[in-house]
């Protein structure tokens, strides 16, 4: 369902002002906490975790015109097949976003083709590697315990299990906000609020460019914590290249949840290591899943075989 553009320049510049006026509030919760300088730090993520959850709350709230357009572009109560609404036992607006959710998956997966590939390989390396090592250490400690004296330990004793701990609460928390946290948010407010805002007054293909471009200005406030404008500066492109496939997605099934869940899973998998694609021991395989993904994918998209 396409919505009526509206062009009159006064709609464009209020619809514009409220996109930015919601940027910048979820900015800003990101620091309305008191938290450690470090980003990592534990209390750090749970004070930006809180805050950003709080912002998105408020954003629908702070959209009472745009209730319509919201309903319209991620409340959709759209019919889906058949198959799938018997599926989800005669719940179409369940399936509907189950279905898109699913299919957006699959388009981003089929994007990753090498990544995952690539990863898959390097997971049964390591695997094989562990497994030798693990059959030396046994030997060892064989041998060890055979010209032992009965009685007499090691002399070994675990004292990182502090560290350990502290390691694997900060790797809970990391994909809390990395996976959960921030894809939710974001998409709810950079794509679900400002896209229904900015709809009614422009094309979908403007709204394409425009919002995600707010959505990928936005991570500027990473130069605040030191990090080079360079490295900001691609994240703006990246960013706002994800940004407008993201919200492609949601336009296309009439779902946030797709949106949400591609998030989630590109968060996930992170920026692809080309350096290792190029040194893998099975670099014509990986890089050619590479290529397979990044031309289905366009395929998908351009013949809508997918979305």
């Amino acid at each position: 369902m396409l919505l009526p553009v509206d062009v009159t320049a006064g709609g464009v510049v209020s619809a514009l002002g409220l996109s930015c006026g919601l940027a910048a509030l979820y900015l800003v919760s990101l620091y309305a906490l008191p938290q450690p300088s470090n980003r990592n730090h534990p209390r750090a993520v749970i004070a930006r975790c809180i805050g950003a959850s709080a912002a998105t709350i408020a954003s629908p709230l702070a959209l009472p015109a745009a209730t319509g357009v919201l309903d319209a572009i991620w409340l959709t109560n759209a019919p889906a097949t058949p198959a799938a609404s018997s599926l989800m036992a005669g719940s179409p607006w369940l399936a509907h976003h189950t279905q898109a959710t699913l299919r957006g998956l699959v388009l981003f997966a089929l994007l990753f083709a090498g990544p995952l590939l690539q990863a898959a390989l390097d997971s049964l390396e390591y695997r094989r590697q562990e497994a030798r090592r693990a059959a030396v250490r046994q030997a060892l400690r064989n041998s060890h315990a055979h010209h032992r004296h009965p009685g007499t330990t090691d002399g070994t004793y675990d004292d990182d299990s502090d560290a350990q701990h502290y390691d694997e609460e900060s790797s809970s928390l990391h994909f809390l906000r990395n996976v959960v946290v921030a894809p939710i948010t974001e998409e709810i407010v950079f794509r679900g609020c400002i896209t229904a805002l900015m709809l009614p007054h422009m094309s979908v293909a403007a709204c394409n460019l425009l919002c995600p471009l707010i959505f990928g200005i936005a991570h500027f406030h990473h130069v605040l914590r030191g990090v080079p404008v360079s490295v900001v500066s691609v994240q703006l492109v990246y960013t706002s290249v994800f940004g407008s496939l993201s919200s492609l997605l949601m336009l296309r099934t009439h779902s946030l949840a797709a949106a949400v869940a591609a998030h989630m899973f590109c968060n996930h998998m992170g920026l692809p290591d080309f350096e290792g694609a190029l040194n893998h021991r099975h670099r014509t395989l990986v890089l050619g899943a590479y290529v397979f993904g990044l031309v289905g994918f366009v395929a998908a998209l351009c013949f809508h075989s997918i979305v």
